[in-house]
């Protein structure tokens, strides 16, 4: 029983103190991404935010409708999808791997309630 007490003592005392003392807080993000529907960019989006050390706590899809060529030809369907994401990494590092995704368009950060 004394174990298990000072299993969480540490657990939920010692560890938010620990975080709090070495000025490493948590941040949160809200990015939104527009790529081009199909090719499995969703699923390396999510791939690129936890292997850069964020947790996605939130996704949102919608079509973003599809760009029209000079020939007035329309191209491929895009959907845009809204992350929300916590974790200690930088953000505008997160941003820029984002961009480098094959078939990613556009990324950009947002406020929690632009979407």
């Amino acid at each position: 029983m004394l174990c298990t007490a000072g299993h969480f003592t540490v657990l939920y005392g010692l560890t938010p103190l620990a975080r709090r003392l070495s000025g490493r807080q948590p941040a949160s993000a809200v990015l939104s991404c527009t790529y081009v529907d199909g090719r499995g960019v969703l699923r390396e989006l999510l791939r690129t935010c936890t292997d850069s050390g964020w947790a996605v706590t939130r996704v949102e899809t919608r079509p973003a409708g599809a760009p029209v060529g000079p020939d007035g030809e329309s191209g491929p369907p895009l959907v845009r999808v809204r992350l929300e994401l916590h974790g200690e990494g930088s953000d505008t590092g997160l941003i820029a791997a984002l961009d480098d995704v094959d078939g990613v368009v556009e990324v950009g950060s947002e406020e929690i309630d632009d979407y």
